[in-house]
């Protein structure tokens, strides 16, 4: 009964899959480094239906390597360190064993991956290709800088960035990641303090 109509529906489908997010963001003027040159400290708060469920540090340092990772407590102490390379897969691990048996490693280097390793799209568009997807970045209604990663209509998860615009170079102060309601939202504060 639909024979007639199944091109231009899968068409429309197509459409709307490839379209995905991109009419929901206007593209940034820049690509901002999201992860600077210089070692950075970060608290990180892991958070699940609103309630606080980790606290901590966390050390991302840059280099021809990768990313170097440090995770401590809020005391200082060191639970967790490795390197992120660009897929998000953690080397060189040395963690505590409730950290390591937790998967925690694996957890923080997908965060860090996604939240800052992941190429955005060229300067002046809003997504590209990603896999059988595809990854948009670009400024919201409220002009804040967002990145969504989606299969077509569905978002499989979701970040957004906090920028102080009134210095030069723009500073990331804050971000945010949302992996949906089966994984705890990661944010992340900069701190300014030097992280030796």
């Amino acid at each position: 009964m639909l024979k007639g109509y199944s091109l231009p529906v899968a068409a429309v489908l197509l459409g709307a899959w490839l379209a995905g997010c991109a009419a929901h963001l206007s593209p940034a003027p820049t690509n901002p480094a999201l992860l600077p040159a210089e070692p950075t400290l970060w608290k990180l708060a892991l958070r699940r239906g609103g309630e606080a469920r980790y606290t901590g540090l966390l050390l991302l340092s840059r280099d021809e390597k990768g990313t170097g990772m440090v995770l401590l407590d809020p005391t200082g102490i060191k639970l967790l360190e490795g390197r992120v390379n660009e897929t998000g897969a953690v080397t060189g691990v040395k963690a505590l064993q409730p950290v390591a048996d937790r998967g925690l490693p694996n957890f923080l280097g997908g965060v860090v991956q996604r939240l800052f390793l992941l190429a955005p799209p060229p300067v002046g568009e809003t997504c590209r290709p990603a896999g059988f997807g595809q990854l948009c970045q670009g400024l919201n209604g409220s002009g804040q800088l967002v990145r969504i990663r989606s299969w077509g209509p569905l978002v499989l998860w979701a970040a957004d960035y906090s920028i102080n615009n009134e210095i030069a170079p723009p500073l990331l102060t804050g971000a945010r990641l949302d992996e949906g309601w089966l994984t705890p939202e990661v944010g992340l504060e900069r701190r300014l303090e030097s992280p030796e």
